[in-house]
């Protein structure tokens, strides 16, 4: 596997120029040491403290997470938590801090109203205890579900954030954002977590470290058997080698790579050759089977996003004591990890068929992006805001339409969604709004009209 660094340039304002200076630094004193940033395996999110041990935070920030802990905005310091409640359909959930305790913010009782001034709290881009102001710029109604619309910006990493009205009370939770739009942001009203703190569980339920899984019956596979390895790549941090997986003659290796750049920049990756080196005996095996795209037409890694795969093997020996993992030479940006055994890992209760799904590269589209000009330069392309690459070539022929991975056009894989995109060069400015369905080849073609 490779990976690409894409280098841009981002400027985030910890305050924006706009707010009024008494009031935030009023609310932020006041606050930021009862919020926290919420980490799991698969990236990290906000929340805040509704009571002296309970936080507040996104359903979807701890979706399919299988390890969670949370660190308060004002100190370096990390806690473990189990699940209380969650409220799937409105995108809620109630963590029990174990450890620790905080005092809890003020709710509001007042009416929300359009108009309002309003702040938040969270961690944009990673970018810890960082606050931004705005208004209440709608109320609305989505099938059934009030949000409440705001203009105060909000990146990944805001969602499960408090919304505080000019009092410094606070009256929702940071949901989503319209990428396609501007300042088209929305939050959850906190009377649905009044809902959700009835219904908590009177014993919290801990996370694993290990995915969830449904009870297995039957017996055992021959030669099954499921290790906790959580290794780090030997020459990229951003990789881990989180399990090993057996059952019979199918052994899967289950990787995590995560994008933390933090300012911005896509990371593409992608599998080539990649071989099993048993030591004992001196012999390399190939994968059977790579959840991963080649070279062609790369994995996108947005900034703050984590994307697991696996790669499988087949037939492998029994006793896989002392091995590597290579792709090619295991240069500085091959994937290679040395030194491996079985032997030295924890074994897990979970099942093959349990990881392995926990794993798979869902709901993935190809999209490639051409120009049919070129008389001013290279072109500089722009997904989501991440910058993702040059155009250094254009198509001279009208009636040809390059495919997915094809010489001259610029290709990534990437998840089924709507993206916003642009791109330049010393003389044009495109942008558009692009949906990329999944497994399909989508296309992007810049033209001068």
């Amino acid at each position: 596997m490779k990976a690409n660094t894409l280098a841009t340039t981002a400027f985030l304002a910890l305050l924006s120029s706009s707010i009024n200076a008494q009031d935030a630094s009023l609310i932020y004193q006041n606050s930021v040491g009862s919020t926290v940033t919420v980490y799991t395996n698969n990236g990290y999110g906000s929340g805040f403290f509704i009571e002296q041990d309970i936080i507040a935070t996104n359903y979807h920030v701890i979706e399919n997470a299988y390890n969670v802990n949370v660190g308060f905005n004002n100190s370096s310091s990390k806690y473990n938590v189990s699940i209380l409640a969650i409220d799937a359909y409105n995108d809620l959930a109630l963590l029990k801090v174990n450890g620790t305790s905080q005092k809890p913010l003020t709710i509001s009782g007042k009416q929300t109203v359009p108009g309002e001034k309003i702040f938040v709290i969270g961690t944009p881009k990673g970018l810890q205890a960082t606050i931004s102001d705005g208004i209440v710029s709608g109320l609305r109604n989505d099938q059934g579900r009030e949000l409440i619309q705001i203009t105060a910006p909000i990146s990944p990493g805001s969602s499960g954030g408090p919304v505080f009205n000019k009092d410094g009370e606070v009256i929702g939770v940071c949901v989503m954002q319209f990428k396609e739009g501007q300042n088209l942001n929305f939050a959850i009203p906190y009377k649905y977590l009044n809902t959700l703190k009835t219904k908590k569980k009177e014993t919290a339920k801990p996370y694993t470290t290990a995915p969830p899984a449904p009870k297995v019956t039957g017996p055992a596979v021959k030669g099954s058997g499921s290790y906790v390895v959580a290794k780090t790549s030997d020459n990229l941090s951003s990789l881990s080698l989180d399990y090993i997986t057996r059952n019979g003659n199918e052994t899967a290796f289950c990787f995590t790579y995560t994008n933390n750049s933090g300012n911005n920049s896509m990371m593409t990756i992608w599998m080539d050759n990649y071989k099993l080196y048993d030591r004992n005996t001196q012999q390399y095996y190939s994968a059977s089977h790579i959840n991963l795209p080649g070279v062609d037409a790369p994995k996108a890694v947005f900034d703050g996003e984590s994307v697991r795969f696996t790669v499988t093997f087949t037939n492998l020996p029994a006793n896989l004591t002392n091995f590597d993992l290579r792709e090619s030479d295991c240069t500085e940006t091959a994937f290679c990890f040395s030194g491996l055994s079985i032997n030295n890992y924890t074994k897990s209760s979970y099942t093959y068929s349990d990881i392995v799904k926990t794993y798979e590269l869902k709901n993935q589209g190809k999209l490639t992006i051409f120009s049919r000009y070129g008389s001013s330069g290279d072109i500089n392309f722009w997904l989501a805001d991440n910058y993702t690459g040059k155009l250094t070539r254009y198509i001279t022929n009208s009636s040809y339409s390059p495919s997915c991975g094809d010489e001259g056009a610029l290709t990534l894989t990437i998840s089924e969604g709507s993206y916003r995109w642009r791109a330049s060069d010393e003389k044009y400015n495109w942008q558009d709004t692009k949906y990329v369905t999944a497994n399909t080849c989508n296309s992007i073609s810049l033209i001068v009209k």
